[in-house]
């Protein structure tokens, strides 16, 4: 009678076959939803991450070519005229240098009487489309205070973030010269 009852109070306290089945059933079901959230959100963020970089390296050769803009001792064919240009030659303490769209990155080239030397290139995960410098508004009183407006296009290299075509125009200040 003892034997008996001690193997019924252990048959009570074990689950069954079926109890352990429909658990790791509704378990899966639980972990396929977490994994898709999860799956979700890294390729939210994934595209988020490169519509930054490409922000922040068209936002580098934006503010690089300012830079040497404002700092030039002139400027040739850097707008100048009634079309936009896709180039700017710039005359820096005595050396001259131009700005332009090589292939599909930005290229800053040291110009020499023997050949052009590569300064500055940008990052292989932006691939601009589109450079231009215009003139860009000026005090009607003054022509030496002009400034010059720089349009840049530029697109994430992997097309699968879809990141797209993303403007930076800035106006730079050409100091106190005429153009």
């Amino acid at each position: 009678m003892k034997n008996l009852k001690r193997q019924q109070s252990k048959k009570l306290k074990a689950y069954s076959l079926v109890e352990i089945i429909v658990s790791l059933g509704i378990m899966g079901v639980v972990m396929t939803m977490l994994f898709s959230v999860l799956i979700l959100s890294l390729q939210i963020t994934f595209k988020i991450l490169a519509r930054s970089v490409v922000r922040e390296e068209i936002a580098n050769v934006s503010s690089l070519i300012s830079r040497d803009i404002r700092n030039a001792d002139n400027l040739t064919n850097c707008g100048i005229g009634s079309t936009s240009s896709t180039t700017c030659e710039i005359v820096l303490n005595g050396d001259k240098f131009q700005w332009s769209l090589c292939g599909d990155r930005i290229c800053k080239d040291q110009v020499l009487a023997s050949g052009n030397i590569n300064v500055f290139t940008s990052s292989p995960t932006v691939k601009f489309s589109t450079v231009g410098f215009d003139i860009g508004f000026s005090d009607s009183t003054n022509t030496a205070r002009q400034n010059i407006l720089i349009t840049l296009v530029g697109s994430h290299t992997n097309t699968n973030f879809n990141v797209n075509n993303v403007l930076r125009q800035t106006s730079v200040s050409t100091r106190n010269y005429e153009l």
